[in-house]
């Protein structure tokens, strides 16, 4: 299930945002957060061990 919605999420953002720089510096914003949760405007929810798969 993770792998179709990440695949659903990536068309997406692909669009959506279209700046690669504009994505890594959101993402340094939010490294070494202690994330419980990631719920994404297109998908599904991500937890635990599914974190990091998300944000990279």
């Amino acid at each position: 299930m993770i792998s179709t919605s990440t695949q659903i999420m990536e068309v997406f953002h692909r669009c959506y945002i279209s700046c690669k720089r504009a994505s890594d510096k959101c993402l340094k914003k939010i490294v070494g957060l202690d994330i419980k949760i990631v719920i994404p405007q297109q998908g599904s929810a991500f937890t635990g061990k599914n974190i990091p798969k998300f944000l990279n």
